[in-house]
Order: structure tokens, then C-alpha cells, then sequence
């Protein structure tokens, strides 16, 4: 359950072929990944921590900063 959640991890998502469906991909989370981020953040009360998660070496530069920036305002953390 939401009310439960301490942390959210946002991540961009890809086509991973081994799989056959969408994985965790070194790329900026989509709109429409944002929004579902959004849509559960407002009902986590207890969330204490959200991330981005990028734990590629082959993200492109200003990837990380650009995120953080659309993830705190679409959550409304600034």
C-alpha cells in the first residue's frame, strides 16, 4: 500500500529485447512516467526520499541535473 512507501525511484524506461518489453534504461523518464511518479508521490504520506535512478556509465551529459530539475517541479519539491 502507498501509505506505506518511504521512497520512490523514477527511471526512464526502453524496449529491452532480452526481456521482450520495457526495462530500466539510461534515459530520462518520458512525461507520462512523471505523471505516474506524480499521481503516487501525492499518495505516499510517509515518503521520505525520491530518486532518479541512473546507474549507467552512457547517460549523456547534463542528463542527471536536466532530470532532477523536471522531477522536483512535476512533484512540486522546489
Amino acid at each position: 500500500p502507498l501509505d506505506l512507501v518511504t521512497e520512490l525511484h523514477i527511471a526512464g524506461v526502453s524496449e529491452y529485447s532480452d526481456l521482450q518489453g520495457p526495462w530500466i534504461a539510461p534515459v530520462e523518464p518520458t512525461d507520462e512516467m512523471l505523471e505516474l511518479a506524480a499521481w503516487a508521490f501525492e499518495r505516499m504520506p510517509k515518503v521520505r526520499g525520491v530518486t532518479f535512478d541512473a546507474f549507467s556509465t552512457i547517460l549523456q551529459p547534463g542528463t542527471i541535473p536536466r532530470t532532477v530539475e523536471r522531477i522536483r517541479r512535476r512533484l512540486s519539491l522546489e
